[in-house]
Protein backbone atom coordinates (compact mmCIF):
# COMPACT_ATOMS: atom_id res chain seq x y z
CA UNK A 1 0.00 0.00 0.00
CA UNK A 2 1.92 2.99 -1.39
CA UNK A 3 -0.68 5.38 -0.08
CA UNK A 4 0.07 4.31 3.59
CA UNK A 5 4.12 4.77 2.97
CA UNK A 6 3.43 8.24 1.76
CA UNK A 7 0.98 9.32 4.39
CA UNK A 8 3.84 7.58 6.93
CA UNK A 9 6.96 9.96 5.19
CA UNK A 10 4.92 12.76 5.49
CA UNK A 11 2.72 12.38 8.33
CA UNK A 12 3.90 10.14 10.70
CA UNK A 13 2.15 11.08 14.08
CA UNK A 14 -0.49 10.97 11.66
CA UNK A 15 -0.31 8.11 10.83
CA UNK A 16 0.09 6.38 14.33
CA UNK A 17 -2.68 8.12 16.07
CA UNK A 18 -5.11 7.20 12.62
CA UNK A 19 -4.36 3.61 13.44
CA UNK A 20 -5.06 3.91 17.16
CA UNK A 21 -8.20 6.01 16.01
CA UNK A 22 -9.26 2.99 13.58
CA UNK A 23 -9.06 0.64 16.39
CA UNK A 24 -11.17 2.43 18.97
CA UNK A 25 -13.70 3.50 16.06
CA UNK A 26 -14.15 -0.43 14.94
CA UNK A 27 -14.24 -1.50 18.67
CA UNK A 28 -17.02 0.75 19.73
CA UNK A 29 -19.20 0.50 16.36
CA UNK A 30 -19.11 -3.64 17.03
CA UNK A 31 -19.85 -3.28 20.84
CA UNK A 32 -23.14 -0.75 19.69
CA UNK A 33 -24.20 -3.28 17.22
CA UNK A 34 -23.83 -6.41 19.51
CA UNK A 35 -25.77 -4.56 22.18
CA UNK A 36 -28.83 -3.21 19.42
CA UNK A 37 -29.05 -6.89 17.35
CA UNK A 38 -30.02 -9.93 18.58
CA UNK A 39 -30.58 -13.64 16.80
CA UNK A 40 -29.14 -13.15 13.06
CA UNK A 41 -28.45 -9.57 13.44
CA UNK A 42 -25.89 -10.50 16.29
CA UNK A 43 -24.02 -12.62 13.66
CA UNK A 44 -24.05 -9.81 11.57
CA UNK A 45 -22.61 -7.77 13.89
CA UNK A 46 -19.74 -10.26 14.74
CA UNK A 47 -19.26 -10.55 11.45
CA UNK A 48 -18.54 -6.94 12.02
CA UNK A 49 -15.90 -7.04 14.55
CA UNK A 50 -14.51 -9.71 12.64
CA UNK A 51 -14.25 -7.67 9.62
CA UNK A 52 -12.85 -4.73 11.26
CA UNK A 53 -10.07 -6.35 13.21
CA UNK A 54 -8.54 -8.07 9.91
CA UNK A 55 -8.28 -4.98 8.42
CA UNK A 56 -6.94 -3.58 11.44
CA UNK A 57 -4.44 -6.11 11.57
CA UNK A 58 -3.69 -5.51 8.17
CA UNK A 59 -3.29 -1.64 8.29
CA UNK A 60 -0.88 -2.02 11.60
CA UNK A 61 0.88 -4.55 10.00
CA UNK A 62 1.74 -2.37 6.68
CA UNK A 63 2.12 0.80 8.91
CA UNK A 64 4.66 -0.85 11.04
CA UNK A 65 6.60 -1.94 7.90
CA UNK A 66 6.62 1.23 6.43
CA UNK A 67 7.73 2.85 9.67
CA UNK A 68 10.89 0.38 9.33
CA UNK A 69 11.47 0.85 5.73
CA UNK A 70 11.33 4.37 5.83
CA UNK A 71 13.01 5.19 9.47
CA UNK A 72 15.27 2.74 10.20
CA UNK A 73 16.49 0.15 6.78
CA UNK A 74 20.12 1.34 5.58
CA UNK A 75 19.96 3.11 1.92
CA UNK A 76 22.24 2.71 -0.34
CA UNK A 77 23.64 5.88 -2.01
CA UNK A 78 21.11 8.47 0.52
CA UNK A 79 18.26 9.31 -0.99
CA UNK A 80 18.21 12.78 0.95
CA UNK A 81 20.62 15.38 0.81
CA UNK A 82 21.54 16.47 3.89
CA UNK A 83 22.35 19.92 4.74
CA UNK A 84 24.76 19.59 8.02
CA UNK A 85 27.30 16.88 7.92
CA UNK A 86 29.29 15.77 11.35
CA UNK A 87 31.86 14.20 10.75
CA UNK A 88 35.43 12.68 13.26
CA UNK A 89 38.53 13.03 11.72
CA UNK A 90 41.77 11.06 13.05
CA UNK A 91 45.47 12.11 12.23
CA UNK A 92 45.91 11.93 8.92
CA UNK A 93 48.02 9.17 7.36
CA UNK A 94 48.39 7.11 4.21
CA UNK A 95 47.72 3.60 4.80
CA UNK A 96 49.87 3.46 8.28
CA UNK A 97 52.15 5.75 7.48
CA UNK A 98 51.94 8.96 9.50
CA UNK A 99 51.55 12.28 7.45
CA UNK A 100 53.97 14.69 8.59
CA UNK A 101 52.62 17.80 7.40
CA UNK A 102 49.48 19.28 4.99
CA UNK A 103 50.44 22.29 2.61
CA UNK A 104 47.96 23.78 0.87
CA UNK A 105 48.30 26.46 -1.60
CA UNK A 106 46.43 28.51 -3.90
CA UNK A 107 45.29 25.53 -6.36
CA UNK A 108 47.32 22.45 -4.70
CA UNK A 109 47.30 20.29 -1.56
CA UNK A 110 50.56 18.77 -0.61
CA UNK A 111 51.02 15.98 1.93
CA UNK A 112 54.36 15.34 3.42
CA UNK A 113 55.51 12.20 4.94
CA UNK A 114 58.50 9.54 5.84
CA UNK A 115 59.06 6.47 4.68
CA UNK A 116 62.07 4.89 6.89
CA UNK A 117 63.71 8.42 7.59
CA UNK A 118 62.82 9.87 3.20
CA UNK A 119 60.77 12.95 2.84
CA UNK A 120 58.36 12.26 0.43
CA UNK A 121 55.24 13.90 -1.10
CA UNK A 122 52.24 13.98 -3.05
CA UNK A 123 50.71 16.63 -4.56
CA UNK A 124 47.08 16.86 -5.69
CA UNK A 125 45.83 19.51 -8.14
CA UNK A 126 42.94 21.38 -5.76
CA UNK A 127 39.59 23.70 -7.13
CA UNK A 128 36.60 24.82 -5.97
CA UNK A 129 34.66 20.64 -7.16
CA UNK A 130 35.29 18.28 -4.75
CA UNK A 131 34.45 15.68 -7.04
CA UNK A 132 36.76 16.50 -8.71
CA UNK A 133 39.57 16.52 -5.86
CA UNK A 134 38.36 12.93 -5.15
CA UNK A 135 39.09 11.73 -8.50
CA UNK A 136 42.36 12.95 -8.51
CA UNK A 137 42.47 11.21 -5.26
CA UNK A 138 41.44 8.13 -6.00
CA UNK A 139 43.46 7.78 -9.60
CA UNK A 140 46.64 7.88 -7.18
CA UNK A 141 47.02 4.07 -5.98
CA UNK A 142 49.06 6.16 -2.81
CA UNK A 143 46.38 8.60 -1.97
CA UNK A 144 43.84 6.61 -2.72
CA UNK A 145 44.96 5.16 1.37
CA UNK A 146 44.69 8.61 2.90
CA UNK A 147 42.51 8.15 5.72
CA UNK A 148 40.29 11.07 5.26
CA UNK A 149 39.67 10.24 1.48
CA UNK A 150 35.91 8.44 2.90
CA UNK A 151 35.10 11.99 4.91
CA UNK A 152 35.85 13.52 1.42
CA UNK A 153 33.26 11.22 -0.65
CA UNK A 154 30.75 11.47 2.46
CA UNK A 155 30.93 15.44 2.13
CA UNK A 156 30.51 15.08 -1.64
CA UNK A 157 27.04 13.62 -1.64
CA UNK A 158 25.72 16.51 -0.43
CA UNK A 159 27.28 18.92 -1.80
CA UNK A 160 24.43 20.72 -3.82
CA UNK A 161 22.34 21.66 -0.52
CA UNK A 162 25.55 21.28 2.03
CA UNK A 163 25.23 24.27 4.31
CA UNK A 164 27.22 22.93 7.47
CA UNK A 165 30.15 20.92 8.03
CA UNK A 166 31.07 19.83 11.82
CA UNK A 167 34.37 18.32 11.95
CA UNK A 168 34.89 16.94 14.91
CA UNK A 169 38.84 16.30 16.00
CA UNK A 170 40.72 13.46 17.84
CA UNK A 171 43.65 15.31 20.26
CA UNK A 172 46.01 14.57 17.37
CA UNK A 173 44.02 15.90 14.87
CA UNK A 174 43.67 18.93 16.46
CA UNK A 175 46.97 19.95 14.82
CA UNK A 176 45.91 20.00 11.46
CA UNK A 177 42.31 22.09 12.06
CA UNK A 178 43.97 25.36 10.38
CA UNK A 179 44.74 23.38 6.92
CA UNK A 180 41.35 21.48 7.51
CA UNK A 181 39.02 24.46 7.31
CA UNK A 182 41.49 26.27 4.82
CA UNK A 183 41.00 22.74 2.65
CA UNK A 184 36.91 22.73 3.04
CA UNK A 185 36.30 26.56 2.76
CA UNK A 186 37.85 25.77 -0.92
CA UNK A 187 35.53 22.72 -1.29
CA UNK A 188 32.60 24.45 -0.21
CA UNK A 189 32.86 28.01 0.10
CA UNK A 190 29.03 28.46 1.23
CA UNK A 191 29.26 26.13 3.99
CA UNK A 192 29.54 27.14 7.82
CA UNK A 193 32.47 25.21 8.74
CA UNK A 194 32.53 24.29 12.54
CA UNK A 195 35.81 22.62 14.60
CA UNK A 196 35.19 20.87 17.84
CA UNK A 197 38.50 19.98 18.76
CA UNK A 198 40.16 17.67 21.48
CA UNK A 199 37.83 15.03 21.59
CA UNK A 200 38.92 11.55 22.90
CA UNK A 201 38.08 9.31 20.23
CA UNK A 202 38.63 6.33 23.22
CA UNK A 203 35.91 7.77 24.89
CA UNK A 204 31.99 7.77 24.12
CA UNK A 205 30.97 10.11 26.91
CA UNK A 206 33.71 12.79 24.97
CA UNK A 207 32.30 11.74 21.68
CA UNK A 208 28.56 12.40 22.79
CA UNK A 209 30.25 15.69 24.39
CA UNK A 210 31.32 16.83 20.95
CA UNK A 211 28.50 15.71 18.86
CA UNK A 212 26.42 17.84 21.14
CA UNK A 213 28.02 20.94 20.25
CA UNK A 214 28.35 20.46 17.03
CA UNK A 215 24.11 19.55 16.33
CA UNK A 216 23.45 22.87 18.94
CA UNK A 217 25.78 24.81 16.32
CA UNK A 218 23.99 23.58 13.43
CA UNK A 219 20.18 24.39 15.46
CA UNK A 220 21.46 27.79 16.01
CA UNK A 221 22.42 28.22 12.12
CA UNK A 222 18.46 27.92 11.55
CA UNK A 223 19.02 23.92 10.97
CA UNK A 224 16.38 20.98 12.14
CA UNK A 225 17.57 17.74 13.19
CA UNK A 226 16.17 16.08 10.58
CA UNK A 227 18.63 18.11 8.24
CA UNK A 228 21.64 16.90 10.01
CA UNK A 229 23.24 13.70 9.25
CA UNK A 230 26.86 11.91 11.53
CA UNK A 231 29.23 10.52 9.19
CA UNK A 232 30.33 7.59 11.02
CA UNK A 233 33.36 6.62 8.83
CA UNK A 234 36.70 8.02 10.42
CA UNK A 235 38.08 8.21 14.06
CA UNK A 236 37.96 5.29 16.01
CA UNK A 237 35.56 2.13 16.34
CA UNK A 238 34.28 3.82 19.43
CA UNK A 239 33.80 6.97 18.02
CA UNK A 240 31.87 5.49 15.24
CA UNK A 241 29.98 3.70 18.00
CA UNK A 242 29.48 6.65 20.41
CA UNK A 243 27.98 8.46 17.37
CA UNK A 244 25.53 5.73 16.19
CA UNK A 245 24.36 5.59 20.10
CA UNK A 246 24.04 9.48 20.07
CA UNK A 247 22.08 9.41 16.91
CA UNK A 248 19.79 6.82 18.33
CA UNK A 249 19.10 8.80 21.58
CA UNK A 250 18.79 12.14 19.31
CA UNK A 251 17.17 11.31 16.27
CA UNK A 252 19.97 12.13 13.77
CA UNK A 253 20.69 10.39 10.85
CA UNK A 254 23.44 8.27 10.41
CA UNK A 255 26.13 7.53 7.23
CA UNK A 256 29.22 5.50 6.45
CA UNK A 257 31.20 5.51 3.55
CA UNK A 258 32.10 1.61 2.53
CA UNK A 259 35.56 1.93 2.09
CA UNK A 260 36.19 -0.99 -0.59
CA UNK A 261 36.51 0.02 -4.07
CA UNK A 262 34.48 1.05 -5.49
CA UNK A 263 33.71 2.97 -2.46
CA UNK A 264 29.55 3.02 -1.75
CA UNK A 265 27.55 5.60 0.80
CA UNK A 266 25.49 3.89 3.25
CA UNK A 267 22.52 6.03 5.04
CA UNK A 268 20.19 4.95 7.89
CA UNK A 269 17.35 6.83 9.12
CA UNK A 270 17.05 6.56 12.68
CA UNK A 271 13.57 5.60 14.02
CA UNK A 272 13.56 7.55 17.03
CA UNK A 273 13.24 10.72 14.97
CA UNK A 274 9.61 10.40 15.02
CA UNK A 275 9.75 11.73 18.34
CA UNK A 276 11.97 15.30 17.59
CA UNK A 277 8.95 17.08 16.83
CA UNK A 278 10.15 20.18 16.47
CA UNK A 279 11.58 19.27 13.52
Amino acid sequence: MEWIRAFVRRYPWGALGAAVLFLIFGDLTASILWEMLSGVGAYFALMITLVVLISSMIILYDLRHSLLRIYANPQIGCSERYQGVLLFLSEPSIGRIPIVSIEIGDNKVSLNYRINGKENTKEIDLDSNIKNFIERISQDSTLRMWNWLPAFQGLAAHASRLKYIAVLCSEETQDFQDQIRHLLSVLFSKSNIEIIEKLNFFDVNSIREGLGKAVRKGLQLGLRKRDLVIDVTGGTKLASIGGVIYGVEEGVDIQYVQTKDPSVLICYNIFPRLLDVPS
